[in-house]
């Protein structure tokens, strides 16, 4: 038996055991919601199949439905090496939930390769951290923008600024939507009347007022929306090597990186040698060792490039005094 085929009766079980079909009905349902034309002769087949399993399906005042309980859990179409990675896969995607295309992918996966809905309840093999405060309606909202990207079309939204939540009106043409430290960041280059700054400025999409998003009109014709060319603007103001140098998404646009050292001792020196706090990062001497009251400690001194900002204050106070900057 086919996988094609395979997929169809797993579709047929589900639908008509929870709701008695007519043979249109069925039809209909696979091309509208399954994205799949099949013909007479093709159910007639599936059925046949259907009844060899002994899976009973019953034909009755016009439509077919299945009597009694049917269970389709069978063992997983997944090669053996992969079924250990599940649990992380599901607990990373559990984490996206609210995101629609995860349900897709839920069935794909179910259809497809038989990943059972149990598989996706909440795992505890393995978890991501992610704090979830209106989480689901952030997302549609970074969707939602991402769709005005792909079009070219400005949006204009009220914003509460950070560090005074003063309410702003802004137009901007929307360049990308970046997730740090469990915020979701939208950037872009802001209108000034109809004129656009060639600079990139930063959002927190959740400072969004009402976290509601429009159109941008033309001050010139209210009718009119207002387009940008977002590969063009992307190059121009140089989105692909913007975040190069940042430590997080702040970009001070009039400071030239400086390499910096810092030493790090104990287990923040073990920390970074295994996860780099940069992507400049080098250890030229790797782990060393010093001699102190306390006895023999390590330590290593390591190099990244970087915007001198704030932001690596923050980072370097995350290791308290086993970190300390040189220069």
């Amino acid at each position: 038996m086919s996988e094609k085929q395979e997929r169809r009766i797993t579709i047929l079980i589900k639908l008509l055991s929870s709701k008695p079909s007519s043979l249109k009905e069925i039809l209909t349902y696979f091309k509208d919601y399954k994205d799949i034309e099949i013909a007479n002769i093709t159910f007639k087949r599936d059925k046949k199949e259907m009844l060899s399993r002994g899976i009973n399906i019953i034909y009755e005042l016009g439509k077919y439905k299945i009597s009694g309980y049917v269970s389709s859990k069978k063992q997983m179409r997944l090669p053996e090496e992969y079924k250990l990675d599940l649990p992380i896969l599901f607990s990373i995607l559990n984490s996206e939930k609210d995101l629609r295309i995860i349900d897709w992918l839920k069935e794909e996966l179910k259809e497809k390769y038989n990943i059972d809905e149990e598989y996706w309840e909440d795992e505890t093999y393995f978890s991501k951290s992610l704090i979830e405060q209106n989480h689901d309606i952030i997302l549609e909202l970074c969707v939602d923008i991402i769709k005005y990207m792909k079009k070219g079309e400005a949006i204009e939204f009220e914003y509460r600024k950070v560090d005074n939540n003063e309410l702003k009106k802004y137009t901007i043409a929307p360049l990308q939507i970046r997730l740090h430290e469990n915020l979701y960041y939208l950037f872009g280059c802001v209108y000034k009347k109809n004129s656009i700054e060639y600079s990139i400025r930063n959002f927190r999409v959740d400072m969004i007022e009402n976290l509601k998003i429009f159109p941008a009109k033309s001050t010139l014709n209210s009718n009119e929306e207002m387009k940008y060319k977002y590969k063009e603007l992307a190059e121009r103001v140089d989105l692909k090597n913007y975040f190069k140098y940042c430590i997080g998404v702040y970009n001070p646009n009039d400071k030239e990186p400086v390499v910096i050292r810092i030493k790090f001792t104990g287990w923040a020196c073990t920390y970074v040698t295994k996860n780099s706090i940069h992507h400049t990062q080098s250890i030229p001497k790797g782990i060393e060792k010093e001699v102190n009251i306390d006895g023999e400690k390590i330590f290593c001194i390591v190099h990244i490039k970087v915007y001198d900002t704030d932001e690596l204050k923050f980072l370097l106070g995350r290791f308290r005094n086993y970190a300390k900057r040189l220069n």
